[in-house]
């Protein structure tokens, strides 16, 4: 997803990575969002849902992760984008809680063995969005710390399982 970047020189003649505008993040969310609105209830219906439907709401998360982490980075940001960051940080929790159900439901459902390169991908991103809650930065707390251990056990698994 480079187009969500551009590149810029810095004082030190480095090359940063910058997030796109506030404005077209939230454009390209927004888009996503009625995309995934408007997806046939099928998808909706996790008893029902084949794999390829749900590694679509999969990616769906991921995409939307993927589209808020340059401003949860660390980065330097311009003062608007500073101003985003909260509701990035919203949403991008909100898109790895649902990001590990899906995972849950997924391995409960189908197993990895029969997994794909976006399984991969997406047992990945799940694994680094719980290994980035672990930092010392967060607060902790018994119940979320071995929510964010058992997320990582079943993305280490089905990472062995498609192997």
């Amino acid at each position: 997803m480079s187009w969500l970047f551009y590149y810029r020189e810095d004082e030190n003649g480095m090359h940063n990575r910058l997030p796109a505008s506030v404005e077209q993040t939230e454009a390209l969310y927004v888009e996503l969002q009625i995309w995934y609105d408007g997806l046939p209830t099928s998808f909706r219906d996790e008893q029902e849902c084949d794999m390829a439907e749900l590694l679509i709401l999969l990616q769906h998360q991921a995409i939307v992760i993927n589209l808020f982490k340059p401003y949860l980075g660390g980065q330097k940001l311009k003062l608007k984008q500073m101003y985003y960051v909260a509701r990035a940080a919203e949403i991008t929790k909100q898109a790895v809680a649902e990001l590990r159900r899906l995972v849950r439901l997924h391995a409960f459902r189908f197993g990895f063995a029969h997994g794909t390169s976006y399984t991969v991908h997406i047992l990945l991103i799940t694994a680094f969005a719980s290994l980035e809650e672990l930092k010392p930065e967060y607060t902790h707390s018994e119940g979320r710390d071995a929510e964010s251990y058992r997320m990582i056990e079943t993305c280490i698994k089905g990472l062995v399982e498609m192997s």
